[in-house]
């Protein structure tokens, strides 16, 4: 776990929703909710749980964006057609919505391999009063350190705004029947 921690200080790892953000089944609420249009329609600014529903639905198509470059094995660098992010340092992944992916070329492609099989969902979201965004691919802890005591490992970091930290420790370590203070 020692070379782990280093490597993933060095070099981050993939920047996946964490599981927390999927938790009691919202994936398929927010799923039935979107393709019946069940309740008031959301609003542009994803207030209240219809607003949560459209996020969650971003946060999957990211995801499955994510595990196709991770699978490809170029989620850590730009390809042919990538966005960069705002200092042009890393590739980003779609958050979906209103507009087209903004990706060209080979990044586009994978993103559509990606997604294949959300069509409606896709359709749907570009309706919703979200626009679509972009998320960096990548998740670097920021003052990463460690130390070990017997079996007990202390870490600590700090991540930008919408990293999750179970997302990086799961990346480290084994997690069943961790507990995890934060």
């Amino acid at each position: 776990w020692r070379e782990r921690l280093a490597m993933v200080g060095a070099d981050g790892v993939p920047n996946y929703f964490g599981p927390q953000r999927f938790a009691d089944n919202v994936v398929q609420r927010a799923r039935r909710w979107l393709l019946r249009r069940e309740g008031p329609p959301a609003s542009a600014n994803g207030g209240g749980r219809h607003g949560w529903y459209l996020s969650v639905l971003r946060s999957v198509l990211f995801n499955e964006v994510l595990g196709q470059r991770v699978r490809a094995g170029n989620w850590r660098q730009l390809i042919d057609g990538d966005v960069a992010t705002s200092r042009g340092t890393g590739p980003t992944g779609p958050l979906w919505g209103r507009g087209r992916s903004q990706a060209s070329g080979f990044a586009a492609q994978l993103e559509q391999q990606a997604l294949a099989g959300y069509g409606e969902v896709c359709r749907r979201l570009e309706f919703s009063g979200v626009r679509q965004a972009r998320r960096q691919l990548i998740l670097l802890p920021k003052a990463l350190r460690w130390e070990a005591d017997g079996a007990d490992v202390l870490v600590s970091f700090s991540l930008g705004p919408g990293g999750y930290a179970t997302t990086l420790l799961r990346e480290i370590f084994v997690l069943k029947g961790a507990r995890c203070g934060v």
